[in-house]
């Protein structure tokens, strides 16, 4: 368990950036705290040790179904809560519409995961280096979806 924590957004560069989020008070201040922590999470999910967990869990969660669950609980669970908290924020604050947060969130998180897994988990060591613009990108598309909709009548 003590190595799953050490690969969670826990340590000591992705928590600083996290504690510091601003609070989604309008949509450029949403953008910014979405956009710092897709950047944290892709940085994480492509790191080379997190990608070797990641094989080693793949390979034995069919003998070992705990260790499945151990990591879901230590690692997509923080990414996940982090960024429903700042969906909420954004909410309460009326910057977005209402939303199904936990949709949101996942597809926020499914999207860097896509990018992760297809461009450098898959590739193995030919990946070219993974430029943090996909973040970039994938908020954009989120943002698109979330911002407050003008209703005419």
């Amino acid at each position: 368990m003590d190595v799953l924590e050490h690969m969670t957004l826990e340590q000591a560069r992705p928590a600083a950036a996290l504690a510091d989020l601003p609070v989604p008070r309008d949509m450029q201040s949403l953008r910014r705290a979405l956009t710092i922590v897709a950047r944290e999470i892709l940085s994480v999910m492509i790191q080379p040790d997190y990608l070797a967990l990641l094989r080693m869990i793949i390979a034995e969660s069919t003998r070992f179904p705990q260790l499945g669950q151990m990591f879901k609980e230590a690692v997509p669970k923080r990414g996940l809560t982090v960024v429903m908290t700042v969906v909420q924020q954004a909410r309460e604050y009326k910057v977005v519409d209402e939303v199904d947060v936990d949709a949101v969130t996942h597809a926020l998180v499914g999207g860097l995961l896509t990018y992760a897994l297809l461009d450098v988990f898959f590739a193995g060591e030919d990946a070219p280096p993974l430029a943090m613009e996909r973040a970039d990108a994938v908020v954009e598309i989120m943002l698109r979806a979330l911002a407050p909709r003008e209703f005419v009548s």
